[in-house]
């Protein structure tokens, strides 16, 4: 009961997306003791379900997936994030807890029908892919952690599949550029976004590597085929941005046909924010975005880097 009240109500100390996998990733870490709970509690009250080792498994995994919809709909009517991926989630913890069950030897072996080996090989073994899908988010975000600190000084290639847990589009649409597009920059790999119809259409990486501090510099690289200017705002905040307009540096880029590079002095970002200096050790988003609704109006980003 306590580790499902942490579920339901508990919040970890941190809101990156990090600490937020790790809170999903503990669907599928609880419901593994949580069915094998059930199994046992099953067995010890109803006598039908112990002479009837198959119904006994449907009846717990029916109940403990019952379980994980009841706390997805408390969720849902606190006004939490409720999520069927969650139901997911609990779904591959409960398989995992019925394999790990069903080939432990030591536990109530009077109500199964004996296994041979290559049985409980592969049940082990389905359990192992099942629990390792529940947890495969987690591992992809970690790995694209350690990818975003290998890439420094670039500090967005949204061509690269590591951007992507990073990557927050807003009424736009995004694409690698196709072979006719791909010269369009000597060295940097370019990405087509498309905008829409909406407010602010745009994209923002929402947790870039943090530490810039030993920079002086961002280089900005972006191409427009329009023959008419047009501007996106780049907005940047750090760790500490208490989401008002003063607290974090805003500028507009003036996008020409052709190429347009952007050298951003590092210092200008520090200063930005009114009544204190960035911290520079702890950025946390950037955004890209047209202040208007622009429905038909793409661009091409290449590499963004820190010098």
């Amino acid at each position: 009961m306590v580790l499902v009240l942490m579920i339901v109500f508990g919040t970890l100390p941190n809101t990156s997306l990090f600490w937020h996998e790790i809170q999903n990733t503990g669907h599928t870490l609880l419901f593994i003791p949580l069915v094998i709970f059930v199994i046992l509690l099953l067995e010890d009250t109803t006598i039908f379900l112990k002479k009837k080792p198959f119904k006994l498994y449907i009846a717990a995994c029916t109940i403990s997936l019952l379980i994980g919809i009841v706390i997805e709909l408390i969720q849902f009517v606190i006004d939490r994030d409720a999520s069927i991926i969650d139901v997911v989630r609990d779904f591959a913890g409960i398989v995992t807890g019925l394999g790990l069950y069903l080939t432990t030897d030591s536990i109530s072996q009077s109500h199964k029908p004996k296994l041979n080996k290559r049985a409980r090989t592969g049940i082990i073994t389905l359990s192992f892919f099942v629990f390792s899908a529940g947890l495969w988010p987690l591992f992809f975000l970690s790995a694209a952690y350690v990818q975003r600190e290998i890439a420094l000084p670039m500090i967005v290639d949204l061509s690269a599949n590591w951007v992507q847990p990073f990557l927050h589009l807003k009424n736009a649409s995004i694409r690698l550029a196709d072979e006719r597009e791909s010269n369009i920059f000597e060295k940097d790999r370019l990405t087509r976004i498309d905008l829409q119809n909406g407010t602010y259409p745009g994209f923002s990486i929402i947790e870039t590597v943090p530490n810039w501090s030993a920079y002086q510099t961002l280089k900005i690289a972006v191409y427009s085929k329009f023959d008419q200017p047009f501007n996106l705002v780049l907005r940047i905040h750090d760790i500490h941005h208490n989401h008002a307009y003063t607290d974090r540096f805003n500028t507009i880029l003036t996008i020409n046909k052709g190429t347009n590079y952007f050298h951003i002095p590092l210092e200008d970002i520090k200063k930005a924010p009114a009544s204190r200096p960035m911290d520079m050790t702890h950025i946390k988003d950037i955004t890209f975005f047209s202040a208007r609704a622009a429905k038909g109006l793409y661009f091409y980003v290449g590499d963004m880097h820190l010098k």
